[in-house]
């Protein structure tokens, strides 16, 4: 009798272990400092993320989360300028960019980030992706961003929290490259000067006719931006502009209805 007695404690002891209420944590004080085992779909949702290890689950050196992103959408362009980033492609197809390499990326691929790094991802199919980062910036700017009202929060407030955790968008991208740039191609992109902030430019036709392009923000693909060209005072339209980076010496305009029309642009210096 005692040995059975044993044996059923030991089995409820078991029992108890892996049972589901206790695999799926949901408050800090669920994350023992330590450490814990998530399943594939546990883990805390922060915005788009689902939040695996950060500090406020008990880890102050790293963070790690998941993401999933939808075709011909993806990561803007930006930088971590105080921690190093690891995305792991868990599922899906993408053009993946850090620093001066643009390669596809599939299931298993890894991008290492260092600090400083210019990096983002360009979704050519559904994909999900892990990162990881040391420190947990990141992870942190995520929550306070959720905490201010996700995407909702005013630009203002978004750009102070960014820079709170010490990362830079695209606008800093483009002021990195473009800047007092000068670009020649065809008509009616004869000549495209970029401004020292890079996000405007003059340009000219063939005929001396003369107009201006302001970027504004990064496209949905993630890897471009968009703004608006305007000649005389009629002329208006949009724009994008996507930036070579294996040759760093080409920009791809698309313009014209739906973004149709494409000129590709060298760089003269």
């Amino acid at each position: 009798m005692r040995t059975l007695l044993c044996i059923a404690v030991s089995v409820g002891m078991l029992t108890t272990c892996v049972s589901p209420s206790q695999s799926q944590p949901t408050n800090a004080s669920s994350y023992p400092g330590k450490g814990y085992i998530l399943g594939p779909d546990e883990g805390e949702k922060v915005l788009s993320h689902l939040m695996k290890v950060d500090p406020a689950m008990g880890s102050p050196r790293l963070a790690v989360g998941k993401q999933r992103l939808s075709k011909g959408r993806g990561i803007s362009l930006h930088t971590h300028d105080a921690e190093d980033e690891v995305l792991y492609v868990i599922s899906g197809r993408a053009i993946g960019v850090v620093g001066e390499v643009e390669r596809e990326v599939v299931p298993g691929s890894l991008i290492y980030i260092p600090q400083g790094a210019w990096h983002g991802i360009q979704c050519l199919e559904e994909m999900e992706i892990m990162w990881i980062v040391s420190p947990p910036n990141f992870a942190r700017q995520l929550r306070d961003l959720q905490a201010a009202g996700g995407d909702s929060a005013p630009e203002s407030k978004r750009d102070e929290i960014a820079r709170k955790h010490q990362q830079s968008d695209g606008r800093a991208f483009l002021r990195t490259v473009l800047a007092g740039s000068k670009w020649k191609g065809q008509d009616p992109w004869l000549r495209v000067d970029f401004d020292m902030t890079g996000l405007e430019a003059t340009f000219e036709d063939s005929a001396g006719a003369k107009g201006t392009l302001q970027l504004r923000d990064s496209s949905a693909d993630g890897l471009g931006f968009l703004g608006v060209w305007r000649r005389n005072a009629s002329e208006t339209g949009d724009v994008s502009v996507h930036y070579d980076f294996k040759s760093g010496s080409e920009i791809t305009l698309r313009w014209g209805e739906g973004l149709q029309r494409r000129s590709l642009l060298l760089r003269e210096r």
